[in-house]
């Protein structure tokens, strides 16, 4: 296998690591570099990562402890009980105490494990069931169910408001007034996106990937630019509280990029303004149209319609061809995989140099997917990627080989935004010596979970099983952690490139010239004897 090719002739494949491939921490990122044009090869389909999930978790966090208010008493002196923006009729009441009993009930019955982690259950029904009963708006309810599923510290649990796909959550938060409706909401009802992709550097969100139609209408906003304010909102308060709120675990970068997505998408025909610095230090305020985002709507279970994106495309190498493969989640399998395979058979046909498989921001979706893609790049039989592990019985995540098969260097991006089936599919590609990981630690998120309706019209995630890698890794609360460590760099972003792909191709690119140095070697052997 390429990784066990690739320890073997480290002397040769490992020359010194670029300034942007990091092997410990990462130093503040400078804020003055030289300006570059925007070649085509960063112009791709963007706006699309916000996923259900996602949205779920974000509203979790950020809306629940928030926006409450107590109902005041009506003109005859009775308390008011008609639906407002923060009293509960009596009907709203009786469906929140359900919705916190059904919750309860749900995970005492089907938590992986029956000890559930050592938590008293019924202890924290006990001391929360009252606090529900009191609740006085549907935020302070949300924030009671979410205290309760807290108390297990563990991802894939989460009470996701029924209103959690609107726009607006983060400028709700960011709001000095709570009561104050989002700009920008309520006007044609259908999701809108900027247009361009952002990552995490250090204390910062910069412009990563920015789509063509964004490129020509809006000069300003370039891949490396870092977004200092949105709306007049800025930034950094928000980032450094989040980082702070979230101790800065592995669920803190997720949670900062949905963060500035929420703020930056919204209604489909709005206009957000963007106050963007680029790496020379010149700042632009910009008025960004929000449009449709790009992908097909695809829909699984009770889970709203999601625009999918797949794309490959094919890189040069020194040493050849290399095929590059992204998506931005786990579903669909009839798009899904026969996008992956038409893209591993273009690697086959072309002799490809490497194989590259981007999942930076996935954030998961069905976990058999994984075993099915990872099947274009093994050939043997009884391979697995681990074992999901629920009460009583387990369930291994075998992988059957599939044709065309793809039997050279195999690079898998990752970063805080990849969960789930990603990790899953990651770590097992890891474990089988298939692939070399290259980004940054993946979120830690890789409990199997369901979702379900709740009385109150919100849903519950919640996991059912564990999952433990073949090596006897588990990645719930650790992560992915990746072979090579890559940071998102401005300057690299800001010269048309993208530092996590450089640093696969430049793997790439050494494996296969040490490779067919060897060969040659070994042809020189042979004609000597």
């Amino acid at each position: 296998m390429w990784r066990k090719l690739e320890d073997s002739l480290a002397p040769v494949i490992a020359p010194p690591a670029p300034q942007h491939i990091e092997a410990v921490k990462s130093p503040a990122l400078p804020r003055h570099f030289r300006t570059h044009n925007l070649p085509a090869m960063m112009r791709r389909n963007t706006g699309t990562k916000l996923s259900f999930a996602a949205c779920g978790l974000l509203a979790a966090m950020l809306l629940a402890p928030g926006c409450a208010r107590v109902t005041t008493p009506s003109d005859d002196g009775s308390a008011d009980i008609r639906p407002t923006r923060a009293g509960l009729t009596e009907r709203q009441r009786a469906d929140n105490v359900a919705s916190f009993d059904l919750t309860w009930e749900t995970i005492r019955d089907n938590h992986y494990d029956a000890n559930l982690n050592g938590v008293d259950w019924q202890a924290v029904r006990d001391e929360l069931r009252p606090e529900v009963i009191d609740a006085e708006s549907m935020a302070e309810a949300r924030a009671v169910m979410q205290e309760m599923i807290g108390r297990l510290s563990e991802s894939h649990y989460a009470i996701i408001p029924a209103d959690s796909f609107e726009s607006g959550l983060t400028e709700e938060l960011l709001s000095d007034d709570p009561t104050t409706a989002p700009a920008g909401s309520g006007s044609s009802g259908l999701p809108g996106t900027v247009g361009f992709d952002i990552a995490i550097a250090g204390d910062a969100a910069i412009v990563t990937n920015v789509s063509d139609e964004v490129a020509d209408r809006y000069p300003a906003v370039v891949p490396g630019a870092e977004i200092i304010a949105v709306n007049g909102k800025p930034l950094e308060p928000l980032l450094d509280r989040l980082y702070d709120e979230t101790n800065g675990d592995l669920l803190g970068e997720f949670v900062r990029k949905m963060a500035v997505t929420d703020l930056l998408n919204g209604d489909r025909g709005s206009a957000v303004e963007v106050e963007l610095e680029s790496v020379d230090g010149q700042r632009d305020l910009v008025g960004i149209e929000r449009t449709a985002p790009e992908g097909e709507l695809v829909q699984f279970g009770n889970l709203p319609p999601f625009p999918m994106t797949v794309e490959s495309r094919t890189f040069d190498s020194p040493e050849g061809p290399v095929v590059y493969i992204t998506f931005n989640i786990f579903l669909a399998p009839p798009k899904l995989i026969p996008a992956i395979r038409d893209a591993v058979q273009n690697a086959v046909e072309q002799n490809a140099a490497g194989v590259i498989i981007d999942v930076r921001g996935n954030p998961g979706g069905l976990g058999a997917l994984a075993g099915g893609i990872v099947g274009y790049f093994v050939d043997e039989t009884g391979l697995k990627l681990g074992t999901m592990e629920q009460r009583g019985t387990t369930l291994d995540f075998n992988v059957n080989p599939r044709r065309p098969y793809y039997d050279g260097p195999l690079a898998v991006l990752i970063d805080g935004g990849s969960m789930s089936t990603s990790e899953i599919f990651a770590q097992g590609l890891a474990d089988l010596d298939r692939a070399r990981l290259f980004g940054t630690r993946t979120a830690g998120a890789a409990l199997p979970s369901v979702i379900i309706d709740l009385p109150n019209g919100d849903k519950l995630q919640y996991a059912f099983a564990d999952y433990v890698s073949d090596k006897g890794q588990r990645l719930e609360g650790n992560g992915v952690q990746p072979d090579v460590r890559v940071v998102p760099d401005r300057a690299t972003y800001a010269a048309g490139k993208d530092p996590v792909i450089e640093a696969a191709l430049q793997w790439i690119t050494q494996v296969r010239a040490a490779e067919r140095e060897e060969n040659r070697r070994n042809g020189t052997r042979r004609r000597a004897a």
